[in-house]
């Protein structure tokens, strides 16, 4: 859209005529964010979708996106203005990355590539935080602080530092006015979804206020020292056994500030040696099964600077502040889904299923059945290890998709960690048969569960890969 009509759309007149039920009125800062959002739509090109949503007074309006461009286009468009917008919209769209249940493939793979760009903040405000958060001046509770961060996020900024007793640790702090600023953000979110919802009828059956309540939740949670300090303890023992988790340490841990000791480790991506590349892929895969199935507790944004391997080749995990529950009901219908899809009972498969969504009540399952039917068809032609993961879960939601079906919200986070898992595992050993090889740990879940159906499915089809492998060596030999 051209500058003079961005600028139209900036005027307080066009803003202040956006609907606000049961709002007492606008706030002059929040009136100024709305009129920069706005601005940033309408440069990339959605001016005619902000007319639809904040001024048209005709009633339910189509998106009307496909004007001038195709919808890759309008996908890459969206994730620059999300860019533009600052941290909390970088977020949204991280989330959204992963809604395939809801947007198309055009909106979510653009959204995928969003990182959050953000400058570092400066010294002395880290040392104010620190301050503020543990009572007591930066450099009385250290003996001392890198000034250069280790890392730097849209919520967080991470510091090496020493304890008055010489150990090594590193220190999490809050951007300053972070939860403000998200606070602020998400209330003119749930307006615009509002917004959306009442006007234009092909994003209503989204449920937009739905999302972004969901989402505002899960961001909340990332700004909650205490929960993410107890996350930490309860994930550090779940994978005790076969990775490192940096301990907590209390005394030096408080509002908008996390102490933990320093775990040395390499990212998992930077390691150059194949051999030792697939080793670490399979032990990732591995240890994602056991948080999941057994421990209930998984690591919800293991992207590779938050997973390393540490000194002695074990996995190390960091940055526990997006942790996912796996309920034991949750647990239950995973492993239905997976009895059924290992026993290729199409019927038991789409009832599983669809006791993983929001089914509506006339949802027809018949021709939901049929298209279940039609995926365990195509996966019947092929062998279980060249199924890509993230391929079989696109497929499955994009069923969900077509039937008008919603993934329940607290099975959100579980999608968005297989997808990151799956990324992961792409990059260290793109050779990887990730469903294939992480039977055997299935099993062994399962079979902790006293989940013996499933298990004795499971084992069935281990039994089988097995087999089709060696036979097929053996007539490689011969």
């Amino acid at each position: 859209m051209a500058s003079e009509d961005a600028d139209r759309l900036m005027r307080p007149s066009y803003v202040l005529a956006m609907d606000k039920p049961g709002r007492e009125g606008w706030t002059w800062s929040s009136l100024t964010r709305v009129q920069q959002i706005l601005r940033v739509f309408a440069k990339h090109g959605f001016g005619s979708l902000v007319e639809q949503i904040a001024f048209d007074r005709s009633g339910s309006s189509s998106l009307g996106l496909t004007y001038r461009h195709d919808a890759a286009v309008w996908g890459r468009r969206f994730v620059q203005v999300l860019a533009e917008l600052g941290p909390t919209y970088v977020k949204l769209g991280q989330a959204l990355s992963t809604r395939t249940d809801v947007l198309p493939e055009t909106f979510t793979e653009p959204l995928a590539t969003l990182r959050s760009q953000v400058p570092t903040v400066p010294f002395q405000a880290v040392l104010d935080q620190i301050e503020g958060g543990l009572g007591a001046p930066a450099l009385r509770r250290f003996a001392s602080i890198d000034p250069t961060p280790l890392a730097a996020a849209s919520i967080a900024q991470v510091h090496r530092a020493t304890t008055p007793d010489g150990d090594d640790v590193v220190i999490k702090v809050h951007r300053p006015g972070i939860a403000t600023q998200i606070d602020q953000d998400l209330e003119l979110l749930r307006l615009l979804a509002d917004q959306v919802e009442r006007r234009i009828e092909e994003a209503s059956r989204f449920e937009p206020r739905a999302l972004v309540d969901r989402f505002g939740e899960e961001l909340m949670a990332e700004l909650d020292v205490a929960r993410e300090a107890a996350a930490a303890k309860r994930f550090r023992s779940v994978v005790a056994d076969h990775a490192h988790v940096p301990e907590i340490i209390d005394a030096l841990t408080g509002p908008g500030v996390i102490t933990m000791r320093y775990l040395p480790g390499t990212p998992i991506t930077h390691v150059e040696e194949p051999a030792e590349r697939r080793r670490l892929a399979r032990a990732l895969l591995s240890s994602f099964v056991h948080q999941m199935l057994v421990g209930g507790i998984f690591h919800a944004d293991a992207h590779p600077g938050n997973v390393v391997c540490a000194e002695d080749g074990r996995l190390g995990y960091y940055d526990l502040g997006s942790v996912g529950e796996v309920p034991e009901d949750l647990r239950d219908r995973i492993f239905e889904v997976l009895s059924a899809a290992t026993r290729r009972d199409v019927e038991a498969l789409a009832e599983a299923v669809l006791g993983m969504v929001e089914a509506r009540a006339d949802v027809d399952r018949k021709a939901f059945g049929r298209d279940v039917a039609e995926l365990v068809d195509e996966v019947r032609r092929r062998p279980l290890g060249e199924i890509a993961m993230a391929d079989a879960i696109e497929r499955v939601l994009s069923i969900v998709r077509t039937h008008d079906l919603r993934v329940r919200p607290q099975d959100l986070q579980l999608i968005r960690g297989l997808a990151t898992l799956d990324g992961v595992l792409r990059e260290l050993d793109p050779d990887l048969e990730p469903l294939s090889a992480a039977l055997p740990d299935l099993v062994r879940a399962t079979v902790r569960a006293r989940s013996w159906g499933p298990a004795w499915a499971l084992v069935r089809s281990l039994v089988r890969g097995w087999w089709a492998r060696w036979f097929g060596r053996r007539q490689l030999a011969g």
